[in-house]
């Protein structure tokens, strides 16, 4: 335990009062804005929470003078009487230079889902005044503190670069305006919205050339940045070890989430890179060239659409799960949080992990018959699934169809 000494600089009658509830705080703040605001708080953190913004009047009367015929005689006149009881207004327009400065910020931070909070706790806001040798907007100049001009520059921004919206009326502005540009230049590749549903499939042409030379790849739906409940975005990716980090390759929007939807999406994929690539999507396991594995999670609607579209370009027209069983590898990092959430309640998370590590088939089935025997249910039940034919597949190479050399 720590002891502090208090010396005779402390007030003791205000620690007690705060020590006994007995004080309360000034609740009064002084922020003066225009009457045009539209705050209807003063933004500062009360104990009672925001503090309401309240409109005073002013004794002073103004008198305007206009000429009937201004033509002839082009003045106007006004008078003020009265002393005025409040302070001047801060300056609300912002000078050319800063508002300059705001917009080329603005832009820098792009405008697709920046908020003014957002805006005020960027990096590129903060390199900005340590450049000007300040600590903050209001610094720079006092206009800054109108907040409300920067929240109308924000979205006048985003309204010029997107004027229809960034919903499904701006995509479909955005993909009918792509049509003009280069191809190398677009990004929105294919729209469809028909009986199968809404499905947008992004990239440009330079990632589409790069990602046909990839020798496998990761589908994933785990990153997730559309908002709107009814639509959900799968990723192409790779882990780029030369860079050292995830590149995504394209990206396709859908609003249904069963297998024959992944199955069209891998189709109108692979065949919008075979179009703007001018090559051929190949596969080990059919064509003895081009990808060799996927990476996926254990969504079967997932790995089952990967198959159904495999069985479709296969000459032999083999069974989805010979396809899902040459090419699937799962992903150890849902492997793993799906053992923490199955042995929250009973245990049993060395013998889960164990199988990820057994060398053959004998050591599988060891630890699975433990498994399969465990006294959680959440156990069993993960036991049961790990050791169905597509799922042990894709986790172990002894199960798998594919190449031990090719096994990730």
């Amino acid at each position: 335990m720590v002891v502090y000494r208090l010396d005779d600089t402390v007030d003791w009658e205000y620690l007690e009062d705060l020590w006994k509830g007995n004080f309360v705080e000034e609740q009064n703040c002084y922020r003066i804005e225009s009457t045009s605001t539209r705050l209807e708080c003063c933004g500062l953190l009360h104990e009672n929470g925001g503090g309401a913004m309240i409109k005073t009047g002013c004794s002073v009367r103004w008198h305007i003078f206009i000429p009937d015929d201004l033509d002839q005689t082009p003045y106007i006149t006004f008078t003020s009487h009265g002393i005025h009881s409040h302070p001047p207004p801060p300056p609300s327009r912002i000078p050319n230079r800063y508002a300059t400065d705001i917009r080329m910020l603005i832009q820098r931070m792009g405008s697709d889902d920046l908020t003014f909070t957002r805006f005020l706790t960027h990096g590129v806001l903060e390199e900005y005044l340590q450049q000007q040798g300040v600590q903050s907007l209001s610094d720079l100049h006092p206009s800054l503190n109108n907040t409300g001009r920067i929240r109308l520059e924000i979205q006048r921004l985003r309204l010029l670069k997107y004027p229809r919206g960034t919903q499904l009326a701006g995509v479909l502005f955005q993909y009918h305006a792509q049509r003009t540009w280069l191809p190398a230049e677009r990004y929105i590749q294919g729209l469809w919205n028909d009986n199968n549903g809404l499905m947008i499939v992004c990239f440009f042409e330079s990632a589409a050339s790069a990602f046909i030379n990839q020798k496998d790849f990761e589908v994933d739906m785990s990153f997730k940045r559309i908002r709107q409940a009814n639509l959900n975005e799968i990723i192409f990716a790779r882990f780029l070890g030369e860079h050292g980090k995830v590149v995504s390759f394209a990206r396709v929007i859908v609003s249904t989430h069963i297998a024959e939807m992944y199955q069209l999406a891998f189709q109108r994929v692979f065949q919008l890179i075979e179009e703007r690539t001018r090559k051929n999507v190949q596969w080990q396991h059919i064509h003895q060239a081009g990808f060799r594995a996927v990476v996926v999670d254990m969504l079967t609607m997932q790995y089952k659409g990967l198959g159904m579209y495999l069985s479709s370009i296969d000459p032999l027209h083999r069974l989805w799960d010979f396809h899902v069983q040459s090419v699937v590898f799962f992903c150890r990092v849902h492997v793993l949080r799906s053992i923490t959430k199955a042995a929250r309640t009973g245990g049993g998370t060395g013998e889960m992990r164990s199988l990820l590590t057994a060398t053959n088939e004998d050591q599988w089935m060891q630890v699975m018959q433990k498994l399969l025997a465990h006294p959680s249910v959440p156990v069993r039940q993960w036991a049961l699934h790990k050791n169905g034919p597509n799922i042990r597949a894709g986790l172990q190479p002894f199960f798998s169809l594919m190449e031990h050399e090719r096994f990730i």
